[in-house]
């Protein structure tokens, strides 16, 4: 991604960060929560299983009609949030078209990826969150914000903590965004952990009876 160069936090920023994380952890919940939620909504439906995709696909076709933007991967509207181009109203309304575009879907039971679109709606809302956070008389960058809510958002959905960090290290290459990641991605970690047992990768297979291990726990010896 064409990221500009992004000035070094101040102690001031990094708390700013910090709560951007959190507010990221507890919006990861809500994704993981909700993206489940549909897909029971759609069991209860008195059709067919075979009719979800098409009904999930002409919810994203209606959507698009509306905003076009919501289609595709959407690599373009990540560029967009971290250069600071897309702010205010218009990008509430379109992570909000998003995230319903990309649960229907997911939901409706079609193959579908989560990486893109999380990182898309995590990076929107953070940017969003450094708005208010400036206008609370706490000075942060909103691309930086962008850049935060996208890794936290991921971290506190996948619990990928280092994966996260390092994704979002490597896509800017300036170690200046290094400590406002540590400090937003744990605090999305620590809440998504807190809340939530599973991940959104997780949640299906626990769904289906199988053992998922969250814990990092020391392996008994073998008696």
């Amino acid at each position: 991604f064409a990221v500009p160069l992004l000035p070094a936090a101040s102690q001031t920023a990094l708390i700013g960060y910090v709560l951007a994380g959190l507010f990221m952890g507890v919006l990861a919940v809500g994704i993981a929560r909700s993206t489940y939620l549909i897909e029971d909504l759609f069991e209860m439906l008195p059709v067919h299983w075979m009719w979800w995709p098409a009904i999930g696909g002409l919810a994203v076709g209606i959507v698009g009609l509306i905003s076009p933007h919501t289609m595709g991967v959407g690599y373009d509207n990540i560029e967009h949030i971290l250069s600071g181009n897309f702010l205010g109203t218009a990008l509430l309304v379109f992570c909000v078209l998003k995230f319903i575009s990309w649960s229907l879907a997911l939901g409706s039971g079609t193959s579908g990826g989560t990486l893109a679109p999380i990182f898309t709606i995590g990076g929107g809302l953070g940017v969003l969150i450094g708005q208010g956070l400036n206008a609370a008389g706490l000075s942060v960058d909103v691309r930086m914000a962008g850049l935060v809510g996208m890794a936290a958002c991921f971290a506190g959905a996948s619990r990928a903590l280092f994966a996260s960090i390092l994704f979002a290290l490597e896509i800017t290459g300036q170690f200046s965004t290094l400590l406002p990641l540590i400090a937003g991605c744990v605090a999305a970690f620590l809440v998504s952990a807190f809340l939530m047992r599973t991940t959104i990768m997780t949640e299906k297979l626990a769904r289906r009876g199988m053992h998922v291990p969250s814990d990092y726990v020391a392996t008994p010896p073998a008696s």
